[in-house]
């Protein structure tokens, strides 16, 4: 998932066969007239967001979609864990265990990399983030929500990216969000790692940029 600051992927294709959306906030893959049904059900105009799981159209099917490289490479760090592992894992994701399997339910050590699911799992993989408290973690910038207000009361800095991501497919394809993302760190290494990063607008709580960052 790229972000600005230098941070970008290539123009995704179109793929034109796709008939199935992903739901922006929690992940469920729908046709556009089941995602119609769906807002209009809840008394929602389509391609509109809402508190609780409204949907939004993003990108094409698929059943994973992996952070990119670049991403990484801005950051700077390696990690200990990443709890929210894809089945098949990619290569260039800096974390020494992983789980791809009930991640919030698992012991966290060390430094944590969280992409979590963005399905009904999410509130506890953030409850689970806020908790441990040194790592760093990407969300949809769902500011409404009650589990993003509780990650951004907690966490030592939040970053709103000023790029939208591009998601990569385990074939390769790239595919650009239809939503802005979020990061969060706890401690001071993530912190510092993502101040220097310069992926976005960045609020610290300990107003560490212009102390800690030359």
């Amino acid at each position: 998932m790229p972000a600005g600051g230098g941070v970008r992927v290539s123009a995704p294709l179109r793929i034109p066969d796709a008939d199935k959306v992903m739901c922006g906030n929690c992940g469920d893959w729908l046709t556009l007239p089941q995602l119609k049904g769906h807002l209009l059900s809840e008394g929602r105009s389509f391609g509109m967001s809402g508190r609780g799981g409204a949907h939004e159209a993003p990108v094409a099917e698929s059943v994973e979609w992996y952070t990119p490289p670049l991403l990484f490479e801005a950051l700077g760090l390696r990690f200990d864990l990443d709890p929210a592992a894809p089945d098949v894992l990619p290569e260039w994701i800096p974390a020494d265990r992983h789980y791809s399997f009930a991640g919030q339910s698992q012991p966290w050590e060390g430094r944590v990399w969280l992409n979590p699911p963005y399905g009904a799992s999410l509130p506890a993989f953030v409850q689970r983030m806020c908790q441990h408290g040194n790592g760093l973690m990407l969300t949809p910038a769902r500011t409404e929500t009650r589990w993003w207000q509780q990650a951004a009361e907690s966490a030592d800095a939040v970053c709103f990216l000023r790029d939208r991501l591009h998601f990569i497919r385990p074939d390769g394809y790239q595919a650009r969000a239809s939503f802005g993302s979020t990061l969060f760190s706890w401690g001071e290494t993530c912190t510092v790692a993502m101040l220097r990063a310069d992926l976005g607008w960045t609020r610290d709580a300990w107003d560490m940029k212009g102390a800690l960052i030359p």
